[in-house]
């Protein structure tokens, strides 16, 4: 258990940055979600009269940082999953899942700024982005089931739970984004409290003999 705890104890810091990103990606390409954005900003946003609350951005060069916000958020999942929950693997499946789908919407994203892509290919970001949102919410849903959890973490499984139904919705994607900031600041919380919580079915406890 110490070496689990000593081999990096600043995932908070990540968490952190995961929820900067997050906030600041309608206006900068800092996460996979910032280049669907623009495609909500032209889909949903322009049917809202007066509405500018995403920032348009184009360029090869920036469609390559969101792979870094890719590993900024999934690093903090998976941290949480290992480092606090010390959950089973099929929470660790569903945290590795959920990037592998924001890695490949971020290349997505690079292919959309350098080639002439129309809609066909903006629904197929929408799916990916929709799928990343259905995932944050199983996983909210599962932990919320597991009765050994503290009240603060119940809450964020809540915030799991509103950013991927939000998200999968597209319609309500900056909201979701927003919550996901939220649920990240949490995160931070309890990487750098350290509590650990085993919440895997497979260890019961020791029988009296």
């Amino acid at each position: 258990m110490i070496r689990r705890r000593e081999r990096f104890p600043y995932e908070w810091c990540v968490a952190v940055a995961g929820a900067v990103l997050l906030v600041i990606s309608p206006w900068v390409p800092s996460t996979p979600f910032s280049s669907l954005l623009t495609v909500w900003l032209r889909w949903i946003a322009a049917l809202l009269p007066g509405f500018l609350f995403v920032g348009t951005y184009d360029g090869f060069v920036s469609a390559f940082l969101p792979f870094i916000g890719a590993a900024t958020l999934i690093y903090p999942i998976l941290a949480f999953c290992d480092q606090v929950l010390e959950a089973p693997k099929s929470f660790v499946r569903i945290a590795r899942t959920t990037g592998a789908l924001m890695f490949l919407l971020s290349g997505m994203a690079i292919v959309d700024a350098a080639l002439a892509t129309g809609t066909p290919w903006r629904l197929g970001q929408i799916a990916v982005a929709c799928g990343i949102g259905i995932l944050l919410a199983i996983f909210g849903i599962r932990l919320r089931r597991e009765r050994v959890l503290s009240s603060q973490i119940r809450t964020i499984c809540v915030t799991f739970i509103i950013a991927g139904v939000c998200i999968a919705s597209f319609v309500l994607l900056p909201v979701g984004l927003f919550v996901l900031s939220v649920a990240y600041i949490m995160l931070a919380i309890e990487l750098a409290q350290r509590k650990p919580t085993r919440i895997s079915p497979a260890n019961p406890p020791d029988s009296q003999l």
